[in-house]
């Protein structure tokens, strides 16, 4: 066979190979080598003694012409095929901002497909060295070979509009300091819907997907009327591409990660979001004295602090979770800067810009390497402390392809083929727009550290653990409080005036002592006011 690329020729006899995969394998590694800059893969057939399994070959930076004549010209399994390169270049989406409404970060997930996609490789919403977010795919002569592909796209809503939105949809007026956040701003929200719609070409002209359309190429493999490629959908319906949970349990995440409280007007039919540190150090406070009976205690405090968990972890945080952090015998800053350690077996690393532990495993025949041992973001120790389950998980950060981007282990909702999760759960991450890998090549990053896309630590963006530096500071007023805090009560006697500035705040003093209100419940009377069964904690800061 005569492979040209590019004007640049070499001639393939297949003697020299024992089987057709040594020789496919040779070539892509002859494409590789070109400086061309390709995207080489190998398609593997289910049978490897066949000569189905293909070579696809894409250009990145550098256009290509590649023609192949094989001895049999009539030959299906030696032919070289034009594909058409699609790029997107995004613009003002590649920036970090809200009023885009959706982004496309570049993200991992390795079991996106549930293993029945061979040709992905795990990576979501790919961007080529020009910083142009990829989405080309191969064609097929069959409908049931188009599900394999290697491209695929997933739009993330920013949470800000989301929270927008159901207040919107219940015709309750929404504002507060949460929106006025700059780490709010940058959040983004998971989700797994992606975009992936295989079309039905004839002549080549797109064409509807009938049922004969569909399957003519499988009762007919020879046929070359039909084309069948996974070019995706892009009228994109926002409401496929949120969590599917209701608007009391996303509202309640959301509050169990921030540490947030919603005061409600319902007589203006409004709400505020507050952070509830803002409520410590603010210096109103609503004295009740005149309307409190005596305050009790309900349960002596003997927690030691707030117990963090995460609800439905994902199981790449799984990874080697030992519970107990292990003690590093190394610590670096980036991911590269581990590979090159002269490390023994069973050594652990800790690597900064990811914060994670690996452990420099045996890998059978081949050279050891590094694997995840644990994330820091784990559950803390509930035994002596208040249980607090975090509805909101942010997602862990990965490299893979000399890029670092979240990462995460969970199958899509896609009805096209036939795959239904719909169990995301709330999962987050910080959008911070264009940023240049280690090789200076631009894509759509985000992440959950405050190390930057060539994992250097920077003070412009946030750490989203709820222990680390960013999140934490909006629990410390909270953690001390019930630091061996006593749960008390306390009946308070309120009219309707009482009632509705006791609905806009948690913090009230009681005979020259502050308290954070847990818990109230009211009684209506047939008098002119209400009875109030509060449970308190004394506020210490």
């Amino acid at each position: 066979m005569r492979l040209s690329v590019n004007g640049i020729v070499r001639i393939w006899f297949k003697a020299e190979f024992e089987t057709h995969i040594e020789m496919l394998e040779a070539m892509a590694d002859y494409l590789e080598g070109l400086g061309f800059n390709l995207q080489v893969t190998i398609q593997y057939s289910d049978d490897l003694e066949d000569e189905l399994s293909k070579i696809i070959a894409w250009d990145t930076t550098t256009p290509t012409t590649m023609t192949l004549q094989p001895t049999d010209a009539n030959s299906r399994f030696t032919r070289a095929r034009r594909l058409t390169s699609r790029r997107f270049d995004m613009g003002a989406y590649n920036e970090s901002d809200e009023a885009n409404r959706i982004a496309f970060p570049q993200f991992y997930n390795r079991n996106l497909y549930d293993d029945s996609n061979p040709i992905f490789d795990g990576i979501v919403n790919r961007y080529d060295e020009l910083g142009r977010l990829y989405y080309s795919n191969i064609s097929y002569q069959t409908f049931s070979e188009s599900f394999l592909w290697a491209n695929t796209l997933i739009p993330m809503i920013y949470l800000t509009d989301i929270v927008r939105t159901v207040f919107e949809h219940l015709k309750i007026e929404v504002t507060g300091e949460f929106f006025e956040s700059d780490l709010v701003k940058k959040i983004l929200v998971y989700n797994n819907r992606t975009l992936d719609y295989v079309q039905v070409s004839e002549n080549g002209v797109e064409t509807r997907r009938t049922g004969l359309r569909v399957h003519m190429g499988d009762a007919e493999p020879d046929q070359i009327i039909y084309r069948y490629e996974n070019v995706h959908d892009f009228n994109i319906r926002l409401r496929n591409h949120v969590p599917d949970m209701s608007i009391t349990e996303f509202l309640k995440g959301l509050k169990n990660w921030l540490n947030l409280r919603y005061d409600f007007n319902i007589l203006q039919n409004k709400v505020e979001i507050r952070f509830v540190r803002s409520i410590y150090r603010a210096p109103e406070i609503l004295d009740l004295s005149k309307h409190a009976g005596r305050v009790y205690e309900i349960e002596y405090g003997k927690e030691n602090g707030i117990g963090f968990t995460y609800a439905n972890p994902d199981p790449i945080m799984q990874d080697g979770n030992i519970g107990e952090l292990p003690t590093p015998q190394y610590t670096v800053n980036n991911y590269m800067a581990m590979l090159v350690l002269d490390a023994e077996i069973d050594e652990i690393c800790f690597v900064r810009s990811l914060k994670a532990y690996f452990r420099l495993t045996p890998n059978n025949e081949e050279e050891p390497s590094w694997k995840i041992r644990a994330f820091v973001q784990q559950d803390d120790d509930t035994e002596k402390r208040v249980a607090w389950e975090c509805g909101a998980v942010p997602m862990v950060d990965g490299y893979f392809n000399n890029r670092k981007m979240p990462s995460i282990e969970m199958t899509a909702w896609q009805p096209e083929i036939n795959l239904f999760n719909r169990e995301t759960g709330l999962r987050l991450t910080a959008f911070y727009g264009a940023q240049p890998d280690s090789n200076d090549y631009p894509y759509a990053f985000a992440s959950s550290t405050r190390y930057n896309a060539k994992e250097l630590a920077t003070p412009d963006q946030y750490d989203l653990d709820l222990r680390g530096p960013d999140i934490y500071p909006y629990w410390r007023y909270t953690e001390s409080t019930l630091k061996g805090g006593k749960l008390l009560g306390c009946t308070l006697k309120l009219n309707e005036s009482m009632l509705r500035r006791l609905s806009s705040t948690s913090k009230i003093r009681i005979v020259n002592i502050d308290y954070l209100i847990k818990e109230n419940e009211v009684t209506n009377t047939f008098e002119e006011f209400a009875l109030a069964k509060a449970k308190l904690y004394k506020i210490k800061i």
